[in-house]
């Protein structure tokens, strides 16, 4: 009885190449609660406001790799490391927007500030055009 020899699988034809198109390709848009590196830059960016500055959560939205809302900002940092200056971001007027959240965190963030030297007006919002960090790294 002959023996035969194996044969050899046929090669699988190439895929076309896709034809370059001027439109960008659709990708999957991560959001905050799938990707880590966006909590990491924002924590990054948090790190970065100086003493005695604050910045808003849209502001620190804006500055991302990929910019996001205030909203999405809030929640990242809502439940953050020690090493984070969360006390230093407030809303865009400068109400301390953790007050709804929770007064005690609200008080603990005006203390916070306070110490930093940041002022308040009469309504309890930090003066934002005195205090609010232009976002310029200086030495």
């Amino acid at each position: 009885m002959a023996t035969s020899s194996p044969k050899a699988k046929p090669s699988r034809p190439k895929a076309p190449k896709e034809k370059a198109s001027s439109q960008p390709k659709k990708t999957k848009k991560k959001t905050a609660s799938s990707s880590g590196s966006l909590r990491q830059e924002i924590h990054d960016w948090v790190r970065c406001v100086p003493y005695g500055y604050v910045a808003s959560y849209g502001q620190i939205g804006q500055m991302l790799s990929r910019p996001c809302s205030g909203l999405v900002v809030g929640k990242q940092i809502a439940n953050t490391l020690e090493d984070i200056p969360w006390w230093r971001i407030v809303g865009a007027d400068g109400t301390l927007l953790l007050r709804k959240r929770s007064i005690a965190l609200g008080d603990q963030q005006a203390a916070l500030l306070q110490e930093e030297g940041v002022a308040f007006d009469q309504e309890g919002c930090v003066q934002m055009k005195k205090h609010q960090w232009n976002g310029v790294f200086e030495d």
